[in-house]
């Protein structure tokens, strides 16, 4: 593990600590400008694999491996953003789609390294499984739209991590900035409103419109979720 020799700081297999984030979290710590822990899973692990989005019981020790170094060249990206950020007295960005949360870095910059690291990779369900999760978060689009590029198919070189850098610190400083990327169907939408307006109309408040904004977030995001993974199976990106 060569690639572990590399890191300066500490790396911990903690497989509760870790799990909330995917299997693999860097930890800042509050005491030490610069110090930061990478937390990992124990990719051996049954458990871990069943509840990880990345892994999956079902994968050979190979691509076991090579979603696992995916996942720790990951973190290093993010403690050299980390780093980065805190001299610069910038703070981490939570990308939100429909209200939810779907994924918190210190920089896009780590999502565009990633992205080479992906298009390097000759594992091709590692691959594959990375690329289908930034799909369907809509981090991919995200990149896209800031640097033109494709996650996981275009080089993303120094200047595109430049932008995706600059493009989530401008505004921000000392705390979280989000990105909201909103649903691309009209069906839950459509569907939450209407049922928002009937309720606020019985009501006679003005409770439709909350309603129906939550709601046609939520069920939109379903909606286009499922209309994305039955996409993937007829395109491959």
């Amino acid at each position: 593990m060569s690639l572990i020799k590399l890191a300066l700081h500490k790396i911990e297999i903690d497989n509760m600590g870790s799990m909330r984030y995917g299997g693999y979290a860097t930890i800042p710590n509050p005491f030490r400008t610069h110090d930061y822990t990478i937390k990992t899973m124990n990719p051996k692990s049954f458990i871990s694999k069943l509840i990880s989005p990345f892994h999956s019981m079902f994968d050979n020790q190979k691509t076991t491996e090579a979603i696992h170094n995916l996942g720790i060249k990951h973190e290093l990206s993010e403690v050299k953003f980390g780093r980065a950020n805190s001299l610069a007295g910038k703070g981490m960005i939570q990308i939100n789609r429909n209200f939810q949360p779907v994924g918190k870095h210190f920089s896009l910059g780590v999502l565009g390294e990633e992205s080479n690291n992906i298009l390097n990779e000759t594992n091709i369900k590692a691959k594959n499984r990375f690329q289908k999760t930034r799909y369907l978060t809509g981090e991919s689009d995200i990149l896209k739209n800031i640097t033109g590029k494709r996650y996981g198919l275009d080089k993303f070189e120094k200047e595109d991590i430049k932008k995706l850098f600059k493009a989530n610190t401008d505004n921000t400083r000392f705390g979280v900035h989000n990105l909201y990327k909103p649903s691309k169907t009209l069906i839950g939408t459509g569907i939450g409103a209407l049922t928002g307006g009937l309720i606020g109309y019985k009501k006679k408040k003005d409770d439709g419109a909350i309603i129906g904004t939550i709601g046609g977030g939520i069920l939109g995001g379903q909606a286009e979720k499922f209309l994305r993974t039955n996409i993937l199976k007829l395109h491959k990106r």
